[in-house]
């Protein structure tokens, strides 16, 4: 068994995905799947289930993950105990106010821990704030919805607007629901929502008119609401709360593609955190099965 294997484990088990593992530890697909196979020969047992819907951890994968993190952990710190005080690396990032922070946080912890000498600065702000920031040089790089020029931004992940409604809601059992279900129920505004203005103009156009109970900017307050009952709301399918049940909007289709954008060349700091972003699985709910990890290299 070598090191190597094991980081090929953890980023596996991290990304959810054989190819966006390969990205993070700057290997091929095929050398990745090569040191998970003399991993599993080594240790005489299967470590990963694959199938059609992704990967999983078998049992003995499961037992392995603890002691695979715990290996790793500290060969880091006994390298970065050897090593000369390198100078500290940081990076401006600017965060869409509308992006929930549940989905940024393992993102953000699988980076720190990956590169503990890095330092991260976080401001969250409007897309309008994200592209001036950007623009003065207040900011190295946004993750948000706004536009991403040219070589100077890339895509990480799609959300869709949903309905929340109350788990025990009278639009909780089912599948899904149209613009017109809306009219006249009461309903929560989202202020900061990204897709405001086109669903807006998409109700007025058919029609439809909500009965608007509270408007508020502050996405908790939004789903506490909804929770107990005042009214339900249009979320992005990113969004998870207690006492909630998301529903799909069968037509039309409102989202956003949410991306990481940068000004000018990006550093060697922001192209270490682009590797991570685009190797991220956006889709894992909180510390749900794919269990970020310290895998660092």
């Amino acid at each position: 068994m070598d090191l190597y294997q094991l980081r090929y484990f953890l980023a596996v088990v991290e990304t959810g995905s054989f190819s966006k593992a390969a990205e993070r530890v700057f290997v091929t697909q095929p050398t990745l799947s090569a040191g998970i196979k003399k991993l599993e020969h080594a240790l005489d047992q299967v470590l990963f289930l694959r199938g059609r819907k992704g990967i999983a951890l078998t049992d003995a994968g499961r037992a392995l993950l603890p002691r695979a993190r715990t290996i790793i952990a500290e060969c880091n710190a006994a390298k970065a105990d050897m090593l000369p005080e390198a100078p500290r690396r940081r990076l401006r990032l600017g965060i869409g106010r509308s992006l929930p922070a549940e989905r940024l946080a393992p993102l953000l912890r699988d980076y720190r821990e990956a590169e503990p000498k890095d330092e991260l600065v976080i401001r969250d702000g409007s897309e309008d704030d994200l592209a001036g920031w950007l623009a003065q040089g207040r900011i190295d790089a946004a993750i948000g919805t706004g536009p991403a020029p040219d070589g100077q931004g890339v895509a990480l992940f799609r959300w869709r607007l949903m309905l929340a409604t109350a788990a025990d809601g009278p639009y909780a059992g089912r599948s899904a629901i149209t613009l017109e279900d809306l009219d006249h129920v009461a309903s929560i505004v989202r202020s900061h929502c990204d897709c405001l203005g086109e669903v807006t103009r998409e109700l007025i156009r058919r029609g439809i008119r909500p009965r608007i109970v509270c408007r508020t900017d502050s996405d908790e307050k939004a789903l506490r609401h909804v929770a107990a009952g005042l009214g339900v709301v249009l979320v992005p399918d990113l969004y998870r709360h207690p006492g909630v049940r998301l529903v799909a909007l069968a037509e039309p289709s409102f989202g956003r593609t949410v991306s990481l954008r940068w000004h000018g060349r990006p550093t060697p700091v922001l192209e270490s955190f682009r590797l991570f972003a685009t190797s991220h699985d956006w889709t894992a709910d909180g510390d749900g099965a794919s269990a970020r990890l310290g895998w660092a290299r």
